[in-house]
């Protein structure tokens, strides 16, 4: 009865302290794990509309989801109406997807164009985005 509890929570456990960080989720591969970066977030394919805009379900964390129309950042491909590249762009799109399992990590600095869409890109589980896939298969740079 005599032991002091001062830093400690219940059932003895360390109490968190304001000037210790969170521990870190993210692991670097290297033995040492770091936060995830605020500006990406997991991200879940709900569909395909065009070759540079998808609807996704975004992973906000504490079991909080939303459901946004993303437009690609750095790609601009034909319009599906208008050229026979546009289906074939879309269908790149597609397979990338489908690839991944339908889930892909967005990367948005939550900028929105004027249709208000959200502008950002996708990432893989290599880091590689389905921008630059894209740009390989039917569409241009932006």
């Amino acid at each position: 009865m005599g032991e002091s509890r001062e830093g400690k929570g219940r059932g003895g456990a360390p109490r968190f302290r304001a000037d210790r960080p969170m521990p870190a989720t993210t692991s670097t591969g290297n033995g040492h794990t770091k936060p995830p970066p605020k500006d990406e977030y997991p991200a879940y394919l709900v569909r395909v509309i065009d070759g540079d805009t998808v609807v996704v379900q975004i992973d906000l964390g504490f079991g909080v989801f939303i459901t946004r129309h993303i437009r690609l950042i750095a790609t601009d491909c034909p319009e599906m109406n208008a050229h026979i590249e546009g289906n074939l762009a879309r269908d790149a799109c597609v397979t990338w997807w489908a690839h991944n399992r339908n889930q892909a990590t967005l990367k948005t600095n939550q900028q929105t164009d004027h249709y208000g869409r959200i502008l950002g890109d996708f990432l893989d589980a290599h880091r590689c985005t389905l921008s630059a896939y894209l740009q390989a298969h039917h569409c241009r740079p932006r």
